[in-house]
């Protein structure tokens, strides 16, 4: 959610509450974005209140002058937290183009240069802290696995970051999935020893198939297997009634042709997600067909999950249901032109 980083900086540019601790408030919003100008609506309510308007409304002309996004203490050199433009490519000032990235000025001395990372760097470390959280918690569950013993906690050893080759996998709101965001997300997630990248996911399908996944549990000897969830149970149920009624219709009208009753098609029910966060709103329409066995991968209820369409919008503001109605207004168009 937030980066955060201590810091000496003078105590009359902050209170003394936080007088230590630079945040940065969540980076990935602004991961890969080549100027302040192209903030969508959710960056822009988290860094566009403390961006100067001419800096906001630049977009191609050549600048190395950080833009503000703290409370101003009457020198751009003693600001805690800025931002500015950085060419990749070498150049001393941006051009305007593809390598052209917005970047973090941290300010951690007043008496030194600010520190500059990319927003990715910072996600970067926020990546590393989970996955060693991760690591801290499947230690401490099991204490016998072999990653318990791999010196993974322990910098010093050898082999002391293992954790860092742990896959991350990422559910991405349609919404945030421009190829600069993409991309800068592959960056900061790093590859492992093996080679591998994250895996990335669609947000609304990631959810979906969680609301899928079995409740934890086995069941005892002899005993019926365990339910699954509750959005399996009432898929399931639906599509065998239907199933049913299709092919009892079915029988009546073969009776009266004085015929043999036909396969009937199976029901595919249309299932709509929506996701809404201060940040964004997504709903995707998903037809979910081919319901597994018994014998077959029980973490897997249904074999398909179609998307036939998704819409979504970034948002910055404090009621993001608002958005609701025209998301619904044009999913409906986006299905009746599939349909």
């Amino acid at each position: 959610d937030a980066l955060f980083t201590t810091s000496t900086k003078n105590s009359s540019t902050t209170s003394d509450d936080d007088s230590s601790t630079i945040v940065i408030p969540r980076p990935h919003l602004i991961m890969g974005t080549r100027q302040p100008s192209d903030f969508n609506a959710a960056a822009k309510s988290i860094y566009g209140k403390y961006t100067p308007k001419s800096a906001a409304a630049q977009s191609t002309k050549k600048s190395s002058t950080p833009q503000l996004i703290a409370e101003e203490d009457g020198a751009t050199n003693t600001t805690p937290l800025s931002i500015k433009t950085i060419a990749m490519d070498g150049s001393t000032t941006p051009n305007g183009d593809d390598f052209d990235r917005v970047a973090l000025s941290i300010k951690l001395n007043s008496k030194k240069k600010a520190m500059t990372i990319l927003p990715e760097e910072a996600v970067g470390l926020l990546i590393a802290r989970v996955k060693k959280s991760v690591r801290e918690q499947f230690v401490k569950d099991f204490p016998e696995s072999e990653v318990a013993n791999d010196g993974g906690g322990d910098e010093e050893e050898e082999g002391g970051e293992s954790y860092m080759d742990f896959p991350p996998a990422f559910a991405i709101p349609g919404w945030a999935t421009l190829d600069s965001t993409v991309e800068a997300l592959i960056d900061a997630a790093g590859s492992s020893s093996s080679g591998c990248g994250p895996s990335l996911h669609q947000r609304s399908i990631a959810a979906c198939v969680g609301a899928l996944v079995p409740p934890v549990g086995t069941a005892a000897k002899g005993a019926a297997a365990p339910a699954g969830s509750k959005l399996q149970q009432l898929l399931s149920e639906t599509m065998q009634s239907k199933d049913a009624a299709a092919a009892k219709e079915e029988a009546k009208e073969a009776a009266l042709a004085r015929r043999d009753p036909g396969q009937v098609d199976s029901f595919v029910p249309l299932v709509l997600l929506v996701g809404v966060t201060n940040e964004g709103i997504e709903m995707t329409a998903v037809q979910i067909t081919k319901p597994q066995g018994p014998d077959k991968e029980l973490h897997c209820p249904f074999g398909n999950i179609n998307v036939i369409s998704s819409v979504c919008y970034a948002y910055g503001g404090d009621d993001p249901l608002s958005m609701v109605p025209k998301a619904l207004d044009d999913l409906r168009e986006q299905v009746g032109i599939v349909v």
